[in-house]
């Protein structure tokens, strides 16, 4: 069976003559110290723009897309057999197409060729609220 005692005496002869700078250890060095140089990594992406809504730009920016989405700027569709925009039925060339609402699940009917007129109104709508200032 080995000494442990012999063992641990001669560990701790060892330390202590590489801390007095004995035989058995370094002499003058230093030990060695690392400097963590690493950066945050920036992500997939790289680094990505966190929004500032108290800038002017990006508050507008958030009411504007705020009202687009709020019910209370979209009509009902009376008839559905009707364009929403121009009222005309649906033609050979002038097919309807289903544009979403605010509501989930509901879409007007209109022609493909009526749709920029849509947007337009929309925008038209959201400003005259924005400009009365009651949002």
């Amino acid at each position: 069976m080995p000494d442990f005692g012999a063992i641990l005496r001669k560990a701790r002869e060892r330390a202590k003559n590489a801390g007095a700078g004995g035989a058995g250890g370094a002499t003058n060095e230093k030990p060695l110290q690392f400097k963590d140089n690493r950066e945050p990594h920036p992500g997939p992406t790289g680094p990505t723009k966190k929004h500032d809504f108290r800038k002017n730009a990006d508050v507008e920016a958030f009411r504007r897309a705020a009202l687009r989405n709020s019910l209370d700027l979209y009509e009902p569709q009376l008839d559905l057999t009707r364009c929403y925009i121009c009222g005309g039925q649906e033609e050979q060339g002038r097919l309807f197409i289903a544009v979403l609402t605010a509501k989930p699940g509901a879409h007007h009917w209109m022609h493909s060729d009526c749709h920029p007129e849509h947007v337009r109104r929309l925008d038209a709508r959201v400003e005259a609220t924005l400009a009365d200032d009651a949002f």
